[in-house]
């Protein structure tokens, strides 16, 4: 009878229930070994674990439930196929990525083949190979194969239907890091407001449109629109799932980085040591999450001068994401980056070149020449040359980073304005006072309209433009620009 409830609340609207059913599934469990159990009843207690972020315990029960389908149904049974796709998603939960792209390929190829390319439960296994894609960093294949289930789900679902509604989240966030943000807010404020209308605003799924949306404002330095979405983002996520549930945790790193972003580093530090010790005890230590928290950790440190901590933890990110993820994958990359500026702040400027060369040619063949953070790495690049007094070479990228920034990005996106602070550094190197002055000042407006007057960022660089009008004997300029500086 027990068994027969669990399986009775196993729907995607009972997710305020199973936090109070995972106990009585233990209880069963226990009492009764996984084969004793009918296979509705596996598969419906692997549900509710799988939603509570038991996912071991759920891999448990939803495999023997594949091996008894399977050999019951055959190959090619629907039975067979819905379960091996659930397979996937519990694999995929534990950042199995090659385990869950081989498992989805085969689903998607069979059901292709038995049920023909426009069959909805055929777009769906597209749906979630393209989301597998993503996680494995090969976005130029997810988006081709999102689009295109985009595109089938509109004309045969509909626009309002739930499935359709999931690709394009999916398909956002693809465009939103291949550094097409104009096309992912579009969508993603599309999506919201359909998730809103279609499902309430504290069901789970519109909880994610609306990070989605902040996630994308974020990436474009909106931080301040960000802020909002993600604190009742964080909020509804504590009361609806708990705190350690994964998109809880999830929740918190999306805020700590827009605190980090704001200069607010110390909340962003304590925020990210807390996520990092959940991360460990939940996924354990070579989880690809729990490998990125101890990366967000890391930078955090960065930003607060604490070089030797952040080159550490930099140094163990870097060496357990090429284990698990590879040498090519974008989070190991970015680690490597970061470990590349944590050498560049310690003065250890041919150790910071010769890493941001190999992460600039790594990133024009994994991404492209065009993309933001390819365009970064030239920046980089310039800044260590920079250090070295190597100014020619440092101006000369510069002048081509800030330009690929204004074009792709726009003139008061972050980054362009750091490329064009650094430029304005280099001409003020070499007593180019009248260039960094043509630079610097419009940059200073932009920080204090998108980062704001009090970041610890736009401080500094209205540091600079004062020492910029000092040298060109402008003390007027002088005396207005200090009315600036807070106390």
């Amino acid at each position: 009878m027990a068994t027969q409830i669990l399986t009775s609340c196993c729907c995607d609207d009972n997710n305020r229930l199973y936090r109070y059913l995972v106990p009585h599934i233990d209880d069963i469990l226990q009492k009764e070994r996984d084969h004793a159990l009918h296979v509705n009843d596996q598969m419906a207690a692997a549900w509710v674990l799988r939603e509570r972020g038991h996912y071991h315990d759920a891999e448990r029960l939803i495999s023997t439930s594949f091996h008894l389908i399977r050999s019951a149904y055959g190959e090619e049974s629907q039975e067979t196929l819905l379960v091996a796709g659930r397979l996937a998603q519990v694999y995929s939960k534990q950042g199995r990525w090659k385990e869950t792209e081989a498992l989805e390929l085969e689903v998607l190829e069979l059901r292709r083949r038995v049920l023909g390319t426009e069959h909805p439960a055929t777009i769906t296994a597209a749906a979630n190979l393209s989301s597998t894609y993503w996680h494995q960093g090969r976005w130029n294949e997810a988006a081709e194969l999102g689009a295109e289930v985009l595109e089938q789900q509109r004309k045969i679902l509909g626009n309002n239907h739930l499935d359709t509604i999931l690709t394009a989240v999916n398909l956002a966030t693809t465009y939103c890091n291949m550094g097409r943000w104009d096309q992912a807010e579009v969508l993603g404020l599309e999506v919201l407001a359909q998730r809103r209308r279609i499902l309430g605003t504290e069901h789970p799924d519109t909880i994610k449109a609306a990070a989605s949306v902040a996630i994308n404002y974020r990436n474009q330095g909106r931080w301040y629109d960000a802020e909002p979405l993600e604190s009742e983002v964080l909020k509804q996520q504590m009361r609806l799932l708990g705190v350690e549930h994964p998109d809880t945790i999830r929740a918190a790193e999306n805020l700590a980085t827009t605190y980090k972003k704001q200069g607010r580093w110390l909340q962003s530090e304590k925020m990210e040591e807390e996520i990092l010790e959940q991360r460990k005890r939940i996924l354990g230590m070579e989880h690809p999450e729990t490998i990125r928290a101890a990366a967000n950790l890391a930078t955090a440190y960065y930003e607060r001068g604490q070089w030797e901590k952040a080159e550490k933890m930099d140094l163990e990110v870097v060496r357990q994401q090429e284990k698990v993820l590879g040498p090519e994958h974008p989070d190991t990359i970015m680690a490597t980056a970061n470990l590349a500026s944590a050498y560049h702040d310690q003065g250890r400027s041919k150790e910071a070149e010769a890493l941001n060369l190999e992460i600039l040619e790594r990133r024009r063949k994994a991404i492209g020449v065009e993309h933001p953070d390819t365009i970064l790495s030239i920046a980089n690049l310039a800044s260590n040359y920079y250090a070295q007094g190597r100014w020619d070479e440092a101006e000369k990228l510069n002048v081509d980073a800030l330009a690929q920034m204004r074009k792709f990005l726009g003139r008061e996106h972050p980054d362009t304005t750091q490329v064009a602070i650094n430029l304005a550094f280099t001409y003020m190197a070499q007593n180019l006072w009248e260039e960094a002055e043509k630079l610097l000042a419009p940059t200073v407006e932009h920080c204090i309209r998108v980062m704001r007057l009090p970041h610890p960022h736009t401080q500094d660089n209205i540091q600079q433009l004062i020492m910029v009008y000092e040298a060109l004997g402008k003390w007027d300029k002088v005396k207005e620009t200090e009315k600036l500086l807070l106390s």
